[in-house]
């Protein structure tokens, strides 16, 4: 695992009135353009002149804006002046890295997501933000990429369950296919656990450190966007559709339970990370206290070699074993004895 690509902040100056807007991210392509989409389950129109942004709302047709690229401030503020969205929401938008909120305004709500990729093996994350009212959705992806074109291709189907429904299920739409994409993070950093796990086990990972922490930081980055998730899924939940009734309920119920079974997965993996760090530790401890058990074994067989050899290092004159023909060689004789022997003793007790 790789370091995670983090995109610097710029914090707004400190006087400007609520509501100024400034781009505060990082430009990832060079011209924004904006695409659109009317569509019910008779007639599907695709917009694609961002000069001309329709804001006339017709009753039983949706209309969904999807603009890419954030830098262009006169072009949102187009959008907002033309949708009515609050200021506030359009300074959020231009400001990616806000948490997971549903924001209520009195023209339209506004719900901000991130969406989390792997991309070279770096976890990479896009604010996405998404305006919706009945008969309108505006979603704001930061990148180039189009992370919207499964839902693209699904409402070029005709009969699709996304030309039958309204604006507030292409809202629903949208939040599962971020959703789902969790699914595929999370398989991805429950493989790298199990790795690391093995590694542990089989033999010693020096490079343990580098990866627990920085999957560490996988896992907080994506509980600290989860977890606000639950509100906003809760939130859409009590929204109250003017067209439909409840009829979305049961597909946002079905994302809430998603963004749930993300959040309880997500406490599994942090937990199996201490576990693994635990194992680590022990690992590294009993390597320890095995080499710390074979010098001490040494350290004891050499103690009562070395008195013997600091004995006969004595310079008395007076010693009657050095003038004796066989004194060298059973000095030896005794040193080696009394090691095997001592050896012999500690494998009887297995110590060793």
């Amino acid at each position: 695992m790789s370091h995670k690509r983090r995109k610097k902040q710029h914090i707004k100056k400190p006087g400007l009135s609520p509501g100024t807007l400034i781009f505060a991210g990082q430009r990832s392509l060079e011209t924004p353009f904006l695409n659109g989409w009317k569509y019910n389950a008779e007639i599907l129109e695709q917009i694609n002149d961002a000069g001309d942004i329709e804001s006339e709302l017709i009753s039983g047709v949706n209309l969904w804006y999807d603009l890419r690229g954030l830098h262009d401030i006169e072009l949102i503020q187009k959008i907002g002046t033309t949708f009515k969205i609050h200021p506030l929401g359009l300074e959020d938008i231009l400001h990616p890295g806000q948490r997971p909120k549903f924001d209520e305004f009195d023209d339209g709500n506004l719900i901000f997501i991130t969406a989390l990729s792997f991309s070279d093996n770096l976890l990479v994350t896009e604010q996405i933000g998404i305006f919706f009212k009945p008969g309108l959705v505006i979603s704001f992806q930061e990148n180039e990429s189009d992370l919207f074109e499964p839902i693209k291709e699904r409402l070029l189907k005709e009969g699709s369950r996304l030309r039958q429904k309204n604006s507030t299920y292409l809202v629903y739409a949208l939040m599962d296919l971020v959703v789902d994409q969790y699914f595929e993070i999370l398989d991805k950093i429950e493989s790298q656990l199990q790795d690391l796990e093995s590694d542990i086990s089989e033999n010693e990972n020096h490079q343990f450190k580098h990866q627990w922490h920085l999957m560490r930081g996988d896992i907080l980055l994506m509980r600290k966007i989860t977890l606000p998730l639950r509100e906003v899924a809760n939130r859409l939940l009590k929204l109250e559709d003017p067209y439909e009734g409840d009829q979305h309920y049961l597909y946002i119920r079905d994302l809430y339970d998603h963004i749930l079974n993300i959040t309880e997965a997500l406490e599994t993996c942090r937990e199996l990370l201490t576990g693994i760090n635990d194992m680590y530790q022990n690992t590294i401890n009993m390597r320890t206290n095995k080499i710390m058990q074979v010098l001490t074994i040494i350290s004891t067989i050499f103690i009562p070699i070395t008195f013997i050899v600091g004995v006969y290092g004595m310079n008395f004159r007076v010693m009657p074993e050095l003038d004796w023909k066989y004194g060298y060689f059973a000095v030896w004789g005794l040193m080696i004895f009394m090691a095997a022997a001592m050896v012999y003793y500690f494998k009887k007790q297995k110590w060793f």
